[in-house]
């Protein structure tokens, strides 16, 4: 299933805060993982507070002025519609397990 594609880059983008710390965070990589917290938190709000938590180690404490930009670029519009889109479309039984799943890290 396409989420859990993109569940393992996540997993791989939680290692990831060395990025943040260069001072640049791919706006891809951030708009999908983004419509993925967004999207699980909606799905599955008793976790909400995991997926925040996710979301801050992922930026590791980046400015948010130079997130702003990037969520303001083209790149990062397009993935997280993109990924929206295909979650939306996904089965909700998979997706919920999978947000579970994520919730669990």
């Amino acid at each position: 299933m396409k989420i859990r594609l993109l569940l393992c880059a996540l997993g791989v983008a939680a290692l990831m805060p060395c990025a943040a710390e260069a001072g640049t965070i791919d706006a891809q990589l951030l708009g999908a993982v983004t419509a993925v917290l967004r999207f699980c938190s909606n799905v599955d709000p008793h976790d909400d507070p995991r997926f925040d938590r996710l979301a801050k180690r992922f930026l590791g404490g980046l400015p948010e002025d130079k997130v702003e930009a990037i969520r303001d670029s083209a790149p990062y519009r397009m993935a997280y519609r993109t990924w929206g889109t295909v979650l939306a479309e996904s089965p909700a039984s998979d997706v919920l397990n999978d947000c579970k799943a994520l919730a669990s890290n």
